[in-house]
């Protein structure tokens, strides 16, 4: 029998923001896609499971739309997402990453 996994998330700013990838580790800074500059890290939220089980992942982010290739890529498993904000333009960013 399958057993429902509801999702969650853990969000932290600071340099624990930085390890809570699913790949490798969040950059402190990221050149800002806007003005070329410089985007510093502000917080990382992190999804994971609530509950261990069989998975049925209709929570997860990867759930809400279906990944269809050309025009329609999405994430196929929990993700992680750093935002950064450029010092000079002000500009939010993200990194992210999936299991």
């Amino acid at each position: 029998m399958s057993k429902r996994i509801k999702a969650d998330f853990v969000a932290s700013s600071g340099p624990e923001g930085l390890k809570m990838s699913w790949q490798t580790k969040f950059p402190k800074t990221v050149k800002c896609e806007k003005c070329g500059k410089s985007c510093r890290h502000a917080m990382t939220v992190q999804e994971i499971a609530a509950e261990k089980g069989s998975l049925s992942t209709d929570d997860f982010v990867a759930a809400k739309h279906r990944n269809e290739g050309k025009g329609g890529w999405w994430p196929h498993d929990v993700i992680a997402v750093a935002v950064y904000f450029c010092r000079d333009c002000f500009h939010a960013q993200v990194e992210w990453n999936q299991a």
